[in-house]
């Protein structure tokens, strides 16, 4: 072959390589109309939601904060509310967060997992007056080129929205802090990996499963059971990871924690998708 011809292909080549590797490494590059960068994307999604949302209880910016949830959490706000004013949406804002008040002392993303293309879980921490938190998780879907809010599930509420029982308050001496939270960590663990695959299992089948086991075994290997002994103020009967399907869009998983751990608070807690 001619080297002047050789030269021009190797050239060619080249510039094919790197073209190719430019588009394969920026970060912002598109693909389906997903970006690369998800992360950054789903948590600037939930960082605007929960700023628009004030001390005041969910005032002027609250069309702000509806605008980052798709169609169907929009119409479940809109359904849950008694008009279409700012104090109207308000209480359909409360029912599809949980809570009566919106944080007042800043909020922080905790975690985020990409569950599969279309779908992302976001953890993001509340914070209130007094020292007490709430742990908001966020799933998200990407819906008209964009990800946006489908659902919050809550872990702990603080001013009893949430079940607590403390009513064993008996210590066990022979068992050591360090055990307790470990033992926590298996717990918080095991329930957080739960509510993920029942995420999955509802995107494939448009509703939750009637029991933990059909999870078993495309979602997951086995069904976690919570570790031993139970922890105060935690009886025997509450060491377990209690699921009940609510309604086909709607479920609650119970479990008992011995410990502050996770902005969680001992006794019995629940994570409740609705």
């Amino acid at each position: 072959m001619n080297q002047k011809y050789f030269k021009i292909i190797l050239g060619i080549v080249i510039l094919i390589l790197v073209t190719v590797g430019i588009y394969y490494f920026t970060p912002n590059r598109k693909i389906d109309n997903k970006t690369v960068n998800w992360k950054t994307d789903a948590e600037n999604t939930v960082s605007v939601f929960t700023k628009n949302i004030n001390t005041a209880g969910y005032g002027d910016n609250i069309n702000i904060a509806l605008a980052q949830l798709t169609a169907s959490a929009q119409a479940k706000v809109k359904a849950d509310s008694p008009d279409t004013t700012l104090a109207g949406l308000a209480s359909g804002f409360s029912h599809f967060v949980h809570v009566q008040e919106a944080p007042d002392n800043g909020t922080s993303i905790i975690s985020s997992e990409k569950l599969n293309d279309n779908t992302v879980r976001v953890v993001s921490k509340w914070n209130y007056s007094g020292g007490s938190s709430i742990t908001q998780t966020f799933i998200l879907v990407f819906e008209n080129n964009q990800w946006k809010i489908d659902k919050v599930a809550t872990a702990n509420v603080p001013n009893n929205n949430l079940n607590n029982d403390n009513q064993n308050n008996s210590v066990n001496l022979s068992t050591t802090e360090s055990e307790i939270r470990n033992r926590d960590e298996f717990r918080l663990s095991d329930t957080r990996r739960l509510s993920m695959v029942l995420e999955l299992y509802f995107n494939d089948h448009g509703q939750y499963p009637e029991t933990l086991q059909q999870l078993v075994p495309k979602y997951i290997d086995k069904i976690p059971q919570a570790p031993i002994p139970a922890d105060s103020p935690c009886t025997s009967e509450q060491n377990t990871y209690n699921y009940t399907r609510t309604t086909l869009g709607s479920y609650k998983l119970t479990f008992c924690i011995g410990e502050n751990i996770g902005g969680l608070i001992p006794g019995l807690n629940s994570i409740e998708m609705k």
